[in-house]
């Protein structure tokens, strides 16, 4: 039996990061490995029913905005990380390390300095292969970025990405040739069946952080058109028998459906419900009775595809648009994709 540290965002309050987390863990498991798992910059579990919905997020948000990212990491994360490890591993000697998944080699944050503390800190103290799997990449990056970057990928012994236009940029930018695997999401319904029981009688709707849109990808929409665009979005894909219904998978989409939903009261006729998608369980759950889903979120989309719901992608980013591309517009085969996603497992694992 393998003894594998596992190091992801699954202890933050996003359900995406949440799903790879679970799903990444019962794969391993299955290949018969003893899972440790540790937080990659979020240590301290986050849960949605225990966060703030009013200014205080907000305020939060956006001080960070103000503050370099460099100095955020020097203060907040980089003790925190090497704590991190220090607690789960409490000495053991691990046969391998796995970072990921999710989209961890990122611009415009203090994940590149999280990546390379956690690379500096497993060699320290680990001798054992440390791999980077089922990750995305961003598309720009800055010089600072890409000079550690460039540096720092070389030194993993392996890097599998999870779609073609990620594989494409460490080429290009950073001249890794990293490998291929399948979302690990895209394996849930491998170890949560859906069993197809319930009528599909929902258009849910996830409205996408608007501050997150703003200061990670730009709009040209102020908020008021934002709203509108929504609505409109609404309109098109209502059907007489299907109940409209808002739910969400991160903090900031909480507060903005919150905010929507005053929106849509107050200027709209619209009938509608909001939902509480707190916990990837609750979310599962209203995907069972979903026959359509409109989301900027690639990991609710992604859930929603494990429960055969017709998928509206709402562009927010390269990240949505490649998955767009890959994915929603093409036919898929769930069979398939998980053999794909078992080989290249075991392939890591060898």
């Amino acid at each position: 039996m393998k003894k594998v540290l596992l190091i992801n965002q699954g202890k933050t309050e996003n359900l995406g990061d949440k799903a790879i987390n679970v799903i990444f863990r019962d794969i391993l498991i299955e290949n018969d490995c003893e899972v440790d798992l540790a937080g990659f910059a979020q240590t301290k579990e986050q849960s949605m029913s225990n966060m703030p919905i009013n200014s205080i997020y907000n305020i939060h948000s956006y001080i960070k905005k103000f503050v370099p990212t460099f100095f955020i990491w020097l203060f907040k994360y980089r003790k925190k990380i090497k704590d991190e490890f220090m607690h789960i591993s409490k000495g053991k000697k691990y046969d391998l390390v796995i970072i990921g998944g999710g989209q961890l080699i990122k611009t415009k944050g203090v994940f590149v300095y999280t990546l390379l503390t956690w690379y500096n800190t497993l060699r320290k103290h680990l001798e054992c292969p440390i791999v980077i799997a089922g990750v995305g990449a961003d598309t720009n990056y800055t010089v600072v970025e890409k000079q550690i970057y460039q540096k720092l990928l070389p030194k993993f012994d392996s890097i599998y990405v999870r779609d073609n236009k990620s594989k494409k940029i460490l080429h290009d930018i950073f001249n890794i040739n990293a490998k291929y695997i399948p979302d690990i999401v895209f394996a849930f319904s491998k170890f949560y069946p859906n069993n197809r029981t319930k009528t599909k009688n929902k258009l849910l709707v996830m409205i996408f952080d608007y501050m997150t849109l703003k200061k990670h990808f730009g709009t040209e929409y102020t908020k008021e058109e934002y709203y509108s665009n929504w609505v409109n979005i609404i309109k098109e894909n209502m059907e007489p028998e299907l109940d409209i219904v808002l739910g969400y998978t991160t903090i900031g989409d909480k507060i903005e459906t919150v905010n929507f939903s005053s929106y849509l009261k107050k200027n709209t006729d619209i009938k509608f419900t909001v939902l509480n998608t707190d916990e990837v369980g609750n979310f599962v759950e209203v995907l069972k009775t979903t026959k359509k889903l409109v989301s900027g979120r690639m990991h609710g989309m992604l859930l929603g595809m494990n429960h055969e719901c017709e998928i509206i992608p709402y562009i927010v980013s390269p990240k949505i648009e490649i998955f767009n591309k890959e994915w929603i517009e093409s036919k898929i085969d769930l069979k398939e994709i998980n053999n794909k996603i078992d080989n290249k497992i075991k392939e890591i694992l060898q």
